[in-house]
C-alpha cells in the first residue's frame, strides 16, 4: 500500500497543472481557466470567452438593461409606471459604457456616489423580534430604492444621443442603506445631497414602525439586557434626533479612470464623511459628504489631496450651501480669473500671501454684487469670530508654524464649480444669508 501511494505521488508530478493553450488554443478572457470558444460581440470589448462566461455575460447584459423582470433598470421603470412619472424614462436605455456616460453632459467626466447609513449594524441588534428585524431590513431597502428612483426621475433627464435616449446614470447597488451609483459628473454632488437629505427625513417612519421611538422602548431594552449590559445609552443619537443619518463619498473623474481605483477612493471619502458625522459638535445630528475631483494621474485619495488646503468633508447642511454658492457665483458671472488668483495663492499654504491676494481681489472687483457675494461666502464658512484679515482661510491652526494645516472652503468652491452645472430647477433656492 505504501509503495502504491509513493507511485501515485510520483505520477502526480507528471500531471498537467495548467491547460496547454499556446499556440493552438487561448484561455477565456474572463475566467482565465477554460478555453475560449467564441468572441463576444454584444459589447464593444469583443472578448474571447468560454461557453460558460459567454452565457453569464449575455444574461448579465439582459438584466443590466432591465429585461427579464430583473435588475435596477427594470425596478426603476416599474417605479416610473406605478407613480405615474414622466413616461419618457421608459424609452431611455443605459449608456453603453462609462465613456458614453461621460459624454452626456459634454464634460468627459463621470460621477460616482458611495453612500452608507450610520450605525446600521447597531440598529439591527436592537430589534426585539425576528419580525421586527425583517421589517426594518425590508423597509430600509424599499425606502432607499424609492428615494433614489424618485430623485433620479425628478432631478435628472434622459439625454438624446445618436437618436436614442440615454439614462444619465447607472445604479450598481442599492442594498438596504448602501448605495453605489455612476452618474453624469454635473449631477453627482446635487444627487448625493438630495439622497442623504431624503434618507434622513424619511428614516423616522422606519424607526417608528419597528418600535424604536416608543416611549417605553428604553425600559423594554433594560428588561431584555439588564441595566449593566445595555447596548446603547439614553443619549443615543437616533433617540435624541429621532432619525437616522447617512455618509456619502462623491468622486468626479475622467470616464477612462480605472474603476477599481475609483471605487476605492469613493469608499475612502465615505469613511471620512462618517468621521465627520461622529465629531463632538455634530454627534450624528446630520449626515456628511466628502468629495474629490480627480483631474491628474492620482490613483488614491492621499496622493490626490497632497498639499491641497481643502476644507472637506462637509456636513449635509454645509455641503448644500457650498453647492448653492457655486450656482450663485455662476449666475452672478463672477470673474473666474479673480477666483483662480485666490485659489492659486492658497496652494502656497502661507496665510499672509493668500490673505493679501484675497484683499487685492476684493479691492479690484468693480461690481458691488461680486464683492458682496465673495464676502458672504467667506463669512458663512468661517468660524465665529473670524475677521476679514483672515480670509480666505476657513481654518487657521493656533501655531503659525503649522501652516500646512490651513484650510479654505474656496478651494472646494472652485473644484466643485465646474461640476454643478445642472438645471436651476434641481436646486434653485439661493444660499442662506449668514
Amino acid at each position: 500500500a505504501a509503495g502504491k501511494a509513493l507511485q501515485e505521488k510520483k505520477a502526480a508530478k507528471a500531471e498537467l497543472s495548467l491547460l496547454p493553450v499556446e499556440p493552438y488554443m487561448r484561455l477565456c478572457d474572463a475566467c482565465g481557466t477554460r478555453p475560449a470558444e467564441k468572441r463576444f460581440t454584444k459589447d464593444s470589448n469583443g472578448n474571447l470567452l468560454c461557453l460558460s462566461c459567454t452565457q453569464k455575460r449575455a444574461e448579465g447584459m439582459e438584466i443590466r438593461r432591465g429585461k427579464g423582470g430583473k435588475g435596477f433598470v427594470w425596478e426603476f421603470r416599474k417605479f416610473i409606471e406605478e407613480n405615474k412619472l414622466d413616461p419618457v424614462w421608459l424609452e431611455a436605455d443605459l449608456p453603453e459604457d462609462l465613456n458614453q456616460l461621460g459624454e452626456l453632459d459634454g464634460s468627459g467626466y463621470i460621477g460616482y456616489i458611495s453612500a452608507d447609513g450610520n450605525h446600521m449594524g447597531k440598529m439591527l441588534s436592537l430589534m426585539e423580534t425576528e419580525e421586527n428585524y425583517h421589517q426594518f431590513s425590508d423597509r430600509l431597502k424599499n425606502t432607499m430604492s424609492s428615494i433614489v428612483f424618485e430623485i433620479l426621475a425628478k432631478k435628472t433627464k434622459p439625454v438624446k444621443k445618436g437618436g436614442n435616449l440615454i439614462l444619465p446614470f447607472e445604479i450598481v447597488l442599492i442594498g438596504g442603506d448602501d448605495l453605489m451609483i455612476f452618474t453624469s459628473a454635473s449631477f453627482a454632488p446635487m444627487l448625493a445631497v438630495e439622497i442623504v437629505q431624503r434618507f434622513e427625513s424619511e428614516s423616522k417612519d422606519i424607526l417608528e414602525k419597528v418600535g424604536l421611538l416608543e416611549a417605553d422602548f428604553f425600559e423594554r431594552l433594560k428588561s431584555n439586557y439588564g441595566s449593566d449590559d445595555l447596548p446603547i445609552s439614553r443619549d443615543e443619537p437616533f433617540l435624541n434626533h429621532k432619525k437616522l443619518t447617512m455618509a456619502a463619498g462623491v468622486v468626479i473623474c475622467h470616464s477612462s479612470f480605472p474603476v477599481p481605483a475609483l471605487v476605492e477612493i469613493g469608499e475612502a471619502l465615505q469613511k471620512k464623511a462618517k468621521q465627520k458625522c461622529s465629531e463632538a459638535e455634530i454627534k450624528y445630528s446630520q449626515g456628511a459628504i466628502d468629495f474629490q475631483v480627480i483631474t491628474g494621474s492620482a490613483s488614491d485619495l492621499e496622493s490626490a489631496r497632497a498639499a491641497v488646503p481643502h476644507h472637506r468633508p462637509y456636513t449635509l447642511s454645509n455641503m448644500k450651501q457650498l453647492i448653492k454658492y457655486t450656482q450663485a457665483f455662476r449666475e452672478a458671472n463672477f470673474p473666474r480669473t479673480q477666483l483662480q488668483m485666490i485659489y492659486d495663492s492658497c496652494h502656497y499654504q502661507r496665510r499672509a500671501q493668500a490673505t493679501l491676494a484675497t484683499l487685492h481681489t476684493l479691492g479690484g472687483l468693480k461690481k458691488r454684487k461680486h464683492r458682496k457675494l465673495l464676502k458672504d461666502f467667506f463669512a458663512f464658512f468661517a468660524p465665529a469670530g473670524y475677521k476679514h484679515l483672515q480670509w480666505p482661510w476657513t481654518y487657521i491652526p493656533d501655531n503659525s508654524s503649522e501652516d500646512k494645516k490651513l484650510k479654505s472652503a474656496l478651494i472646494d468652491l472652485v473644484d466643485l464649480s465646474a461640476f454643478t452645472n445642472y438645471p436651476k430647477e434641481a436646486m434653485n433656492d439661493k444660499p442662506n444669508e449668514n
